[in-house]
C-alpha cells in the first residue's frame, strides 16, 4: 500500500488584487504520509494557511489556484467539481481553524454545528446524531456534554470552543486532519491539553495531521516531519529531529537561533536582519537573499532549486547546489 496520503506538487495560489498579484503560494511541493504529523512553519504571511485552504479548495476570489496538483488518496483534488469536493470536505479531510469564535456560527448551538457533518455525509436521524454528538463532546473532554450540546459558542470558554471544533473535525473519522494554529488564542495550559488531545485522537483514528504553526516548540513536541516556508516557498523540508540538530537553510537557522533556548544570563537573542519583503514585489532570485548573511551573487539572479541532501531532506538554497 502506498504510504503517501497526500502529495502536493508545484502548488501555486495567487491573489489578483488592484495593487498587483500576490503569490501567496508559489510552487510548493511536499507529501504527507499516513499516520504522521507534518508541520508547516514560518512567519505570519508566508503562505501556510493559504496552502491549507488550497488543499480544502476553499480559496475565494480574488484568490485562485493557478497551477499544481493536490493528490489525495489517489485523486487530484483540483480536477474534482464542487459537488465531489463537498463529499471529501469534512468526511475525508477535516480542518480546524485558528479562531473557533469566528469559525463557529453564533446563531446555532454547538450540538447542531458538531452534528452537521454527520447529517450531510452520513444521513443519520436527528436523535442518532444528538447521541453521537454528546459522545463526541465527552470524547474531547467537554464537561457536562448533555448540557453543553445546547450551548451557543459565546457561552463556552476558548478551550471548550476549540474542543468543539475538534469534535466537529473528527465526527466523520477523516483520513487527514488539518489544524491551522489550533492553540494560538489559548493560554499555555490549555494549549498543552489541546495538543495532547489532537495527538490522542490521531492515534485512535489512524489519521494523518497537517499542523500549521509558527511555534517551533510545538513542532519539536509533536511533529514527525516539518516544512519551513518563506514568502510562499518551501525552503527546507525534513525530519524534525534532523532539522533541529542541523538546520541547513539560512532562514531555518535564523528562526532556531531566535528561540530563547539555553541562553546565558547576559546573552541576547539573535535576530534575522531586515524585514519581510512585499509579496507583491518580492526580490528576484532567492526571496530570502536580502536578509541572508550567506548570500552570493547568484542568489539575487536565480531562484534556488530544491536540492535533495539525503535522509528524506530537501533544501532550496544555492549553498547546496
Amino acid at each position: 500500500m502506498v504510504r503517501e496520503l497526500l502529495k502536493v506538487e508545484n502548488l501555486k495560489t495567487y491573489f489578483f488584487t488592484e495593487e498587483g498579484v500576490v503569490k501567496a503560494v508559489d510552487g510548493v511541493t511536499f507529501d504527507i504520509k499516513r499516520g504522521e504529523i507534518f508541520c508547516l512553519v514560518g512567519e505570519t504571511g508566508c503562505g501556510k494557511s493559504v496552502t491549507a485552504l488550497s488543499i480544502m479548495r476553499l480559496v475565494r476570489p480574488p484568490g485562485k489556484i493557478v497551477d499544481g496538483k493536490i493528490i489525495f488518496e489517489g485523486k487530484d483534488l483540483l480536477k474534482l467539481n464542487e459537488e465531489e469536493m463537498r463529499e471529501i470536505r469534512g468526511k475525508r479531510i477535516a480542518m480546524i481553524f485558528q479562531n473557533p469564535l469566528t469559525s463557529l456560527n453564533p446563531v446555532f448551538t454547538i450540538g447542531f454545528q458538531v452534528g452537521e457533518p454527520l447529517e450531510v455525509h452520513e444521513k443519520l436521524s436527528s436523535n442518532k446524531i444528538r447521541k453521537i454528538v454528546i459522545n463526541l463532546l465527552r470524547r474531547v473532554r467537554i464537561p457536562d456534554p448533555e448540557i453543553r450540546v445546547n450551548a451557543y459558542p459565546h457561552q463556552l470558554s476558548g478551550g471548550m470552543r476549540q474542543r468543539s471544533m475538534i469534535a466537529m473535525m473528527i465526527s466523520c473519522k477523516p483520513s487527514l486532519l488539518i489544524a491551522d494554529e489550533p492553540t494560538t488564542a489559548l493560554d499555555v495550559t490549555i494549549q498543552a491539553q489541546i495538543l495532547k488531545l489532537i495527538i490522542e485522537l490521531k492515534d485512535e483514528l489512524g489519521s494523518a495531521i497537517l499542523l500549521i504553526t509558527h511555534d517551533f516548540g510545538v513542532v519539536a513536541e509533536v511533529g514527525d516531519r516539518v516544512g519551513v516556508m518563506y514568502l510562499g516557498n518551501l525552503v527546507e523540508l525534513g525530519n524534525v529531529e534532523d532539522l533541529f540538530r542541523e538546520p541547513m537553510h539560512p532562514y531555518t537557522r535564523g528562526l532556531l537561533n531566535a528561540l530563547p533556548l539555553k541562553l546565558k544570563r547576559k546573552s541576547m537573542l539573535e535576530t534575522i536582519p531586515g524585514s519581510l519583503s512585499s509579496p507583491i514585489n518580492p526580490p528576484p532570485g532567492c526571496k530570502f537573499h536580502p536578509r541572508c548573511k550567506y548570500a552570493m551573487p547568484v542568489c539575487s539572479k536565480l531562484p534556488p532549486p530544491q536540492v535533495y541532501v539525503g535522509n528524506d531532506r530537501w533544501v532550496a538554497c544555492h549553498l547546496y547546489n
